[in-house]
């Protein structure tokens, strides 16, 4: 468990790190979050964002189970979790990311012309613009 001020200052290395890239978007190392983090991630002016599905790119598999996995369970509006890097993999043969490019092109060459991707951004939007044409709060 880390201090409250050591997990702000996490939150702004990073946000300096991938600037000017960075929205005011946060995703708790592995889904973990308890109100004391997610208060002062809002405070800090930040939305956080969890995924739908995990595509397994941290656990031995291949770009084509990965795919797979990700496919079983995709509907409209889902986030799937990949990653470009790893921070603590259980050994070194995880950092390698071919098999997670190789599961991305393979997705993206399945879904292309029926499946549109957008942003977290404009996944919110989408969603307002919904909330507000059914006339609710």
């Amino acid at each position: 468990m880390i201090s409250q001020e050591e997990r702000r200052e996490q939150v702004r290395d990073c946000a300096r790190a991938i600037a000017p890239y960075a929205g005011q978007l946060f995703r708790p190392p592995y889904g973990h979050q308890d109100l004391a983090s997610w208060l002062d991630v809002d405070q800090m002016g930040y939305r956080v964002v969890a995924w739908k599905i995990a595509a397994g790119d941290w656990e031995q598999k291949d770009g084509p189970a990965m795919a797979d996995a990700v496919m079983a369970k995709l509907q409209p509006g889902a986030i799937v979790l990949l990653h470009d890097g790893l921070f603590d993999a259980p050994d070194s043969r995880f950092f390698c990311r071919d098999s997670t490019v190789s599961a991305v092109e393979l997705l993206l060459a399945r879904l292309a012309g029926r499946w549109r991707f957008v942003t977290i951004p404009e996944i919110a939007s989408l969603w307002r613009t919904t909330v507000q044409a059914m006339g609710l709060p």
